[in-house]
C-alpha cells in the first residue's frame, strides 16, 4: 500500500499545491475561462446517464470549481482534496470537503455512483502512481470513474515534445502519455476505458476518459 499522496510525484504535487498562496492562486486561475467551459462539457458528457440524486465525489476538488456545476447536474456532490487550504475554500452541499488524497481515502467500498478526478493524473508521470490512484478511486466507485489526463496527441503535445527536444530538459511533470498507456493503467487497476473525450480535440492535450470496473474485478478494501 502506498502512503498518502503516493510516491515521489504525488508528494511533489502535494507540496506544490498545499499552501495557502497556491490555493488563492488556483481559485483565480480557471473559473469563467474557455478552458473551464470545455472541461465542464467533457465531464457532463461522460456523466450522462447518471440519475438525478446520484452520489458523486470530486477528488481532488481544488477550491471547488466543479462543485456547483456537478450539483447543477442534479447530483448529490461530495468533495475532498489533499490540501487543507484548497478544501477550506471549497464547499460541497451543506458542508466543507474533507482533507484526503486519491491514494488513500476514508470512504467505504462502492460509496459513490461516480467519481470525478480532474487535473491529477498529469502530475503523476510514473505508471505505478497513476495505477495506485486509479485502484483506490475504483474501490470507492460503483459507476463511472471520470479522469482527466494529458494525451500524447494533437498540437499541444507536439509543441511539448519539440520544446523538450530543443531545451534538452527532462520534464518531470505534465508529461503527455499515449492512450495505450492509460488503457494499461486502467487494466492494472481492474478497470477498462469505456469512452474518451477531448477537451479540445487535435489542439489541447487535455483529454477525459470514463473508466468502468471490469465485471470480475475484485474490490480492494481500504486498510484500517
Amino acid at each position: 500500500m502506498m502512503s498518502p499522496m503516493g510516491g515521489p510525484s504525488g508528494r511533489a504535487a502535494k507540496e506544490r499545491f498545499t499552501g495557502r498562496a497556491a490555493a488563492e492562486k488556483y481559485a483565480r486561475s480557471l473559473p469563467g475561462t474557455a478552458t473551464d467551459r470545455r472541461e465542464r462539457r467533457a465531464i457532463a458528457r461522460l456523466l450522462a446517464g447518471l440519475p438525478a440524486g446520484a452520489r458523486v465525489l470530486d477528488l481532488p476538488c481544488g477550491t471547488g470549481r466543479l462543485l456547483g456545476f456537478l450539483a447543477g447536474l442534479g447530483f448529490a456532490t461530495e468533495a475532498a482534496d489533499a490540501s487543507p487550504h484548497m478544501a477550506a475554500r471549497a464547499r460541497a452541499g451543506d458542508g466543507a470537503p474533507i482533507v484526503a488524497d486519491a491514494f488513500r481515502t476514508p470512504y467505504r467500498d462502492g460509496a459513490f455512483d461516480a467519481v470525478v478526478c480532474n487535473r491529477l493524473l498529469h502530475h503523476l508521470p510514473e505508471a505505478r502512481e497513476r495505477r495506485a490512484a486509479l485502484a483506490e478511486l475504483s474501490r470507492i466507485c460503483r459507476g463511472p470513474l471520470v479522469v482527466s489526463f494529458f494525451r500524447d496527441f494533437g498540437w499541444d503535445a507536439l509543441v511539448f515534445r519539440l520544446r523538450t527536444l530543443l531545451t534538452r530538459r527532462r520534464p518531470r511533470d505534465r508529461i503527455p502519455i499515449r492512450l495505450a498507456a492509460l488503457r494499461a493503467d486502467a487494466v492494472a487497476a481492474g478497470l477498462r476505458v469505456a469512452s474518451v473525450r477531448g477537451a479540445r480535440p487535435l489542439v489541447s492535450k487535455q483529454y477525459y476518459a470514463s473508466l468502468r470496473r471490469e465485471p470480475d474485478a475484485t474490490i480492494r478494501s481500504s486498510p484500517g
